[in-house]
């Protein structure tokens, strides 16, 4: 039986470089930044009173005890500790394009709508890359689409008598940090851009953090050791189980990533709510199960079956769901999670590599990752949209490995490579063209919503 446990963790070079989902400094938080008992908050949109309006209460419905991690819950600006947010996307202050207020120290105008291109002026050039441009056009297209799939699942005119899928709901969930900047704030510029765009399309929004700021959906969700990123394991177990504890009766899927990923709402709307994915949920196995995946388990049993979505990458000849784009896990694979993997898998292990430990998890249980490349064998959990044009064949997530354990064909190359149904962007991959540029990953998130929403209405051949 495969397993993963501490004492055969061996280091992952290759993965490393794509697994930091998340910039976290290497030092532990100073205590001046922010302590423990610091009582840093924000209010929500509007100003909104946070604490009749965004805490419920300081119950959990699915674990008793909350006096040991990872299931203490958010902690509240005074000290108290199991506070449960109110995961609304109703809290996030939205970035209003029409009005040019909006956009003060957040992106320059011309940077988010560019309309005179000059190589020699990086400010007015698109920072998306031009490949990327092409590659998020394509994208446009695909969502309009999964708009028209949404709207016809939501038809009540259908007289085919089939009983319809009741449209699901999605919980996102981003992980970061809090360090204080330069003019003493603890502003976070990638959350605040991904709160302001996609972040609002999804059904609840939470941000795990070290601070409260509800106009962003921030929470202080403390977790065991240090904030470091050696110790990204620790903190995701304690996001997810604030997610068990206290969401996985209210949502049906939940998107776990980092604070550099882009997020198609609308098509992972209608990838959860496809044909094959309500197959996949009432028992169908995919050709990833067939090849690795033993005949007849527990798992395999239970309806809705447990299922994990994401880009595979392989560890020890196993799939896990790569971190740099994020991955999903649906209620009964949630459910498993809080019920066995919390309590036994890992528990006090310090580790960096939370993703690979989640596939570790899930494979041991026979819940192999769902292969989500679409029909024309394009990832729908990808990189970039720059990267993805770029792709030439070579990629950190093996593609020779894939091809030879899970039977993946080849994988289209350029544009080809990426899906018009694509869902998660892992927008650390253009770090050095941004730095290059003089930008950061908060003004492509922009960029990136101003495309697919086309916000400037740039036409669908504009640059290709």
């Amino acid at each position: 039986m495969f397993r993963c446990n501490k004492g055969n963790v061996a280091p992952l070079i290759a993965v490393m470089c794509m697994v930091v989902v998340v910039v976290i400094q290497k030092e532990k938080l100073k205590e001046e930044q922010y302590g423990d008992n610091s009582i840093h908050m924000k209010y929500g949109y509007n100003n909104v009173d946070d604490h009749n309006n965004w805490w419920r209460d300081q119950k959990t419905n699915h674990y008793s005890n909350t006096s040991n991690h990872p299931h203490v819950g958010a902690r509240h600006p005074n000290g108290a500790l199991g506070m449960v947010v109110d995961p609304s996307p109703l809290r996030l202050q939205p970035f209003d394009y029409t009005n040019d207020e909006s956009y003060s120290g957040l992106i320059d105008p011309a940077l988010l709508c560019p309309n005179n291109l000059n190589e020699s002026d990086s400010s007015s050039l698109r920072i998306e890359g031009e490949g990327g441009h092409k590659g998020l056009l394509k994208i446009r297209q695909g969502i309009l689409k999964s708009r028209k799939q949404i709207a016809d699942a939501d038809d009540t005119n259908d007289n085919s008598g089939k009983k319809k899928k009741q449209k699901s709901k999605i919980l996102c969930m981003i992980y970061t940090v809090h360090l204080k900047t330069e003019d003493g704030t603890f502003d976070n510029a990638n959350v605040r851009a991904q709160s302001a765009t996609w972040g609002r399309q999804c059904d609840g929004f939470i941000a795990a953090s070290n601070f409260t700021d509800h106009s962003i959906g921030a929470i202080d969700l403390p977790h065991k050791g240090e904030e470091v990123y050696g110790n990204m394991w620790q903190k995701l177990r304690s996001m997810w189980a604030y997610l068990y504890d206290n969401y996985m009766d209210e949502y049906d899927y939940f998107y776990m990533g980092g604070d550099d990923i882009y997020v198609v709402v609308d098509n992972l709307r209608a990838y959860v709510g496809s044909e094959e994915v309500t197959r996949l949920e009432e028992g169908y196995i995919d050709e990833f199960t067939k090849r690795l995946g033993k005949k007849n388990s527990e798992s395999d049993m239970l309806k809705p079956r447990p299922l994990i979505f994401g880009v595979p990458m392989m560890w020890r000849g196993y799939p896990f769901p790569s971190g740099g784009p994020g991955y999903t896990v649906n209620r009964a694979g949630l459910k498993l999670l809080g019920e066995v993997g919390l309590p036994t898998f890992l528990p006090n292990a310090t580790d960096s590599r939370e993703d690979v430990f989640i596939g570790c998890f899930f494979h041991d249980q026979n819940v192999i990752l769902t292969n989500t490349q679409d029909l024309s064998g394009a990832f729908r959990y990808w990189s970039s949209a720059e990267a993805g044009f770029n792709y030439n064949g070579l990629s950190v997530i093996g593609p020779a490995q894939l091809k030879a354990k899970l039977g993946i064909a080849d994988i289209p190359l350029g544009l080809g490579s990426i899906s018009e149904n694509q869902i998660g962007f892992h927008l650390k991959d253009d770090l050095a063209m941004l730095k290059r540029l003089n930008h950061s990953v908060s003004e492509l998130i922009y960029r990136y919503h101003a495309v697919l929403d086309n916000w400037c209405e740039e036409g669908d051949d504009d640059g290709v």
